[in-house]
């Protein structure tokens, strides 16, 4: 899909869409101006690993941005959320597509996942500088910039 749109856009020579293990993606150091990733940190075994990668290959000046699902934290609407995630949305997520471990993995590693503060942290450790964090949705999920300096 992404693909297509670059295509389409005739965008092919300004940008590259890459799959790989965000791990050790085997580039060169400074490769790229900008990283991105969404919603798939939390499903990186090592995410300090793959941070200290997605900096390596960002040049000096470069930035990272990652999405990723995140708890609110408004008492009231965290309830809430928690509620529909882990009773409603698995049940009819795991009906209608007929994979209910899908969504139990789904709600498992959102909740487990560092979001906010303990994420920011891990992207500091990572060397990145100048983090912000945007909640988006209430706070269901979380745009992390960071770049390198």
């Amino acid at each position: 899909f992404g693909r297509t749109k670059l295509i389409q856009q005739r965008l092919t020579d300004h940008l590259r869409l890459m799959r790989g293990d965000a791990m050790t993606m085997g580039l060169a150091d400074e490769t790229f101006d900008v990283a991105t990733m969404s919603f798939g940190i939390r499903n990186v075994p090592d995410v300090p690993k793959a941070l200290r990668d997605i900096h390596r290959v960002l040049k000096q000046g470069g930035r990272a941005l990652i999405l990723e699902f995140s708890i609110p934290k408004n008492p009231l609407f965290r309830s809430l959320y928690l509620f529909y995630f882990r009773h409603v949305l698995t049940r009819i997520g795991g009906w209608v597509s007929g994979d209910s471990q899908a969504y139990k993995y789904l709600n498992s590693t959102v909740e487990a996942f560092p979001y906010g503060d303990a994420f920011t942290t891990l992207m500091t450790d990572a060397g990145f500088q100048r983090i912000e964090a945007h909640e988006l949705t209430f706070g269901i999920a979380t745009l992390y910039v960071g770049d390198k300096e």
